[in-house]
């Protein structure tokens, strides 16, 4: 995130699969819940880009199913598994668990037994970081449908208002893209503050 080249690299990889999925959403799909919900009185109409000549009503139902398909996949994207995030968060889990007895192991023979749990108190601190990060919680996956919802009602109402025209479903697209991976790109949605505690001292007298 913290990379222009990659961002312009992830928007321009990202971009064509964007646009086709939702010219065939707004100018394929859409269209046929229009002429369906206008008991098919637009015919090949719908098809040709002839938008306006459906019904008001119509056209707020032929919006409602067509935003229904992108919040049906975000759903079932956001459950488990996730896309190899639970897989991470358990890779961190089990590395906290084993971190007294992999350092123990990988460390050099003469290594100090402070220097042994230092290493694994860091490396539990590091997993519960990564966890408290990026573990998501059931609020924050239950507003991505919502938003995949309006993001694809936006288009379905422009591509309505601009008479079918394929160029305002882009440009309300090109738009989204745009402002992800230029305006609004959060680097700190990719990075987690660690706190490593400090090792424990110690002398011939005891713990300091």
């Amino acid at each position: 995130y913290t990379s222009a080249r990659w961002r312009a690299l992830a928007c321009a990889l990202e971009a064509p699969g964007n646009l086709l999925s939702a010219l065939a959403l707004h100018c394929v799909v859409q269209p046929v819940f229009l002429d369906a919900l206008s008991l098919g009185s637009l015919g090949s109409d719908a098809q040709q880009g002839a938008a306006a000549a459906a019904s008001p009503l119509a056209a707020l139902g032929a919006l409602v199913l067509t935003a229904m398909l992108p919040a049906v996949r975000e759903a079932w994207a956001c459950q488990p598994p996730r896309d190899g995030l639970d897989a991470e968060l358990e890779a961190a889990a089990r590395a906290a668990r084993n971190a007294e007895s992999y350092f123990s192991m990988r460390l050099p023979s003469d290594t100090s037994g402070e220097a042994t749990l230092a290493a694994a108190a860091a490396l539990r601190a590091l997993a519960a970081a990564w966890e408290q990060r990026f573990c998501p919680n059931r609020d924050a996956l239950s507003v991505q449908p919502l938003a995949a919802a309006l993001a694809c009602a936006s288009a379905a109402a422009a591509w309505y208002l601009g008479g079918g025209s394929a160029t305002a479903v882009l440009l309300v697209h090109g738009g989204g893209l745009f402002d992800a991976y230029v305006l609004d790109c959060k680097a700190a949605t990719s990075q987690a503050t660690i706190s490593i505690p400090p090792p424990k001292l110690t002398s011939k007298t005891g713990s300091l």
